[in-house]
């Protein structure tokens, strides 16, 4: 069972994006995807075909974590996860994607955990997946011990999510039935997957949520009324505007979205339904 909630992606991270040169969608794919290497083994095939899938969702970042965190935890076999966009900077971390059992999520979903605490804090500062093989009596937890018991959680592997070192989000997989010790294969596998395939696409994926979020209620309307087949003069009508006025809000969209036409503004504006 995965839950979703709505989350505007915090204000310092949509403007560290905005200083981070990315690929295009197309480059990206061809990227991630071209690489089919026969040495590949069945792990990597695997994440690759859970690439391909998340990057159908680009402009669903909550849907692209979904993706991921459903399949590391298949991967590792473990009992649930849970992962978030969260600024380095944010006060707290409030997952908006949570995998597990049903009579587990609702408590983990509803629990947020203080993102500068020492525990986090060192997650963040690792770049890269920290281990803990038992949280009952864990003194290395510290306050947060007893948060995690009362979560269910017995044991856990923390991941921050960095694209050239803008940090994203968190994700952490967890154990809930006896101590777990996770071994290398584990940690590579996690840094792995989060590295080659979610810290890009979700990258991109958020990069295009801050475009969308930055066009004006006028131009949304008329993007997706064009995306419906209407021409321009039809869209004016619609709305009792203008067709300058329409033509006006569509130049200031794609400028805003840095599109070139009007096949690229709605790829970039329109969500796929589902």
């Amino acid at each position: 069972m995965i839950v979703d909630r709505d989350r505007t992606m915090p204000d310092r991270l949509t403007r560290r994006l905005e200083g981070v040169r990315l690929a295009e969608p197309s480059v990206l794919r061809r990227r991630l995807l071209d690489d089919t290497s026969a040495t590949a083994g069945a792990g990597e095939r695997r994440d690759r075909d859970r690439a391909a899938h998340m990057l159908l969702f680009l402009d669903d970042p909550k849907r692209v974590l979904d993706l991921a965190l459903e399949h590391l935890v298949a991967e590792l076999r473990t009992a649930k996860g849970d992962a978030g966009v969260v600024d380095t900077d944010d006060a707290e971390y409030l997952p908006s994607s949570v995998f597990g059992e049903p009579d587990q999520v609702a408590t983990v979903a509803a629990t947020p955990l203080p993102n500068h605490h020492p525990v986090i804090r060192a997650a963040w500062e690792a770049g890269g997946p920290v281990a803990f093989d038992r949280v009952r009596a864990n003194r290395r937890l510290g306050t947060l011990e007893p948060v995690f018991v009362e979560l269910g959680t017995t044991a856990m592997l923390a991941a921050p999510i960095y694209r050239h070192r803008v940090g994203l989000g968190l994700l952490c997989i967890d154990e809930s039935e006896g101590e777990r010790r996770w071994t290398p294969q584990a940690h590579d596998r996690v840094r792995h997957f989060v590295d080659r395939w979610l810290a890009p696409i979700l990258a991109q994926s958020l990069a295009r949520q801050a475009k969308q979020d930055a066009l004006t209620a006028a131009e949304r309307r008329c993007v997706l009324l064009l995306a419906e087949g209407l021409s321009y003069a039809e869209i004016a009508r619609t709305l009792d505007r203008s067709p300058r006025t329409v033509d006006n809000h569509l130049r200031s969209a794609r400028r805003k979205t840095n599109t070139r036409n009007s096949i690229e503004l709605i790829q970039v504006v329109r969500r796929p339904a589902g």
